[in-house]
């Protein structure tokens, strides 16, 4: 094999095992494959869109707060710089 030959192989290694590092394993995810595998497609895809909607109701509960949360002094500096909330 070439040189050439190994530096795409390890290309590719590189890639895969950063893909497989990067996926987000939490205890949802883990919920939704272990009823994909053993209740199929429609099951696991009805707990991640509770996982969803119940992220979604605690964004929205939690988002009247922040402005009342940057009032206080030393509060901002829980904020990064260039955040969402950066007015």
């Amino acid at each position: 094999m070439t040189w050439l030959g190994h530096l795409a192989v390890a290309l590719a290694a590189g890639l895969v095992t950063g893909f497989v590092v990067c996926l987000p394993i939490g205890p949802v995810n883990l919920t939704v494959i272990n009823t994909a595998l053993r209740k199929g497609f429609l099951a696991a895809f009805l707990v991640g869109l509770g996982a969803v909607s119940a992220d979604m109701c605690t964004c929205r509960w939690r988002w009247p707060g922040t402005p009342r949360c940057r009032a206080i002094r030393g509060c901002q500096s829980l904020f990064p710089i260039n955040s969402f909330f950066k007015t």
